[in-house]
């Protein structure tokens, strides 16, 4: 298994994580309409909509997993939505999207969430068998949307 690491995105790594996120609407039949500006005011702006982490061997980026937070106002619960995570080709089945699983249920225990969510195409047999193998478990009225409590 070659040696990743992870950390919170930075302004350097804007280009690759456009080129991922092409690959990954790509991958869905979208063409996508990102361009750096956007990507930089939703991660780097004064008010950032989105946590991004990447998964890096040495100095390349190979990885990333999107967070978005999540609220249920009703029972004072904090959330986070992992809204992408992706790898690329030449690392799938390393490890790396467990390690941004791991570290994103990392992210959001140090800000005080109580669940991490994540839902996949439903299709993708590979990724439901790693949610559930990271502890998520599928909603009952969505198999393809998956929970996972943290504590």
């Amino acid at each position: 298994m070659p040696h990743i690491t992870t950390r919170s995105a930075r302004r350097a790594d804007l280009g690759e994580l456009r080129q991922m996120i092409t690959a990954v609407a790509a991958h869905h039949g979208d063409v996508a309409q990102i361009d750096l500006d956007h990507l930089n005011r939703d991660l780097f702006g004064s008010h950032p909509w989105v946590h991004v982490l990447v998964a890096c061997h040495g100095t390349r980026v190979v990885g990333y997993a999107a967070l978005c937070p999540l609220v249920k106002l009703q029972y004072c619960a904090r959330g986070m939505d992992l809204n992408h995570l992706f790898v690329v080709d030449d690392l799938r089945r390393h490890g790396v999207g467990r390690k941004l699983i791991d570290t994103a249920i990392d992210h959001a225990r140090a800000r005080h969430c109580s669940y991490l969510m994540v839902g996949t195409d439903p299709d993708n047999d590979a990724a439901k068998r790693v949610y559930l193998a990271c502890g998520f478990t599928p909603l009952a009225h969505n198999p393809d949307r998956f929970s996972r409590a943290i504590n």
